[in-house]
């Protein structure tokens, strides 16, 4: 005999879709403000920068970058969160993957919308800050999916042999 598991309805999946962009939006701005200050200083200053100077950006992250950087960050990470979420409810989990490239796409997406330059038409030397903010949109939404990757999966097929 063979038992298969209710599938869950649409409004059931669009649910846990709006539950995925809550953790994401929660979850993903302050990774990502947290990544993006000590990776901006790296990138500007290179190895001229000492630990303690980079323990101080750290802090200095903490207390205000984080906070912050909600007003930046709520909005692709609510984007992002969409695309994952939708993915976890219709098509199940998300693998490894596909979420990387979801990371680096978000960061690619959220470049391109600060009007930075990704490669350097004239042959110049491109934006310091563009490896700050695809490191940053990458860590945020890696966070978020470590922690909704294994939700709303659908259970397996059960089935019983006639004896």
């Amino acid at each position: 005999m063979r038992v298969a598991a209710a599938m869950p309805t649409v409004p059931q999946r669009l649910f846990r879709v709006l539950v995925v962009v809550l953790v994401f939006i929660a979850v993903g701005p302050p990774v990502g403000g947290f990544v993006f200050l000590p990776t901006l200083v790296m990138a500007d200053f290179g190895s001229s920068v000492d630990v303690s100077s980079m323990l101080l950006v750290v802090a200095f992250g903490l207390i205000y970058a984080v906070p912050l950087s909600y007003f930046i960050g709520a909005l692709p990470a609510a984007l992002t969160g969409c695309f994952v979420g939708a993915w976890l409810a219709f098509y199940g989990r998300m693998p490894l993957v596909a979420a990387l490239a979801t990371g680096i796409g978000a960061g690619l997406v959220m470049t391109m919308l600060s009007d930075r330059d990704l490669l350097s038409a004239t042959g110049g030397p491109i934006d310091t800050d563009v490896l700050p903010i695809i490191a940053a949109c990458f860590a945020g939404t890696m966070a978020a999916w470590a922690i909704v990757r294994t939700w709303f999966m659908t259970p397996p097929v059960m089935i019983r042999k006639a004896a």
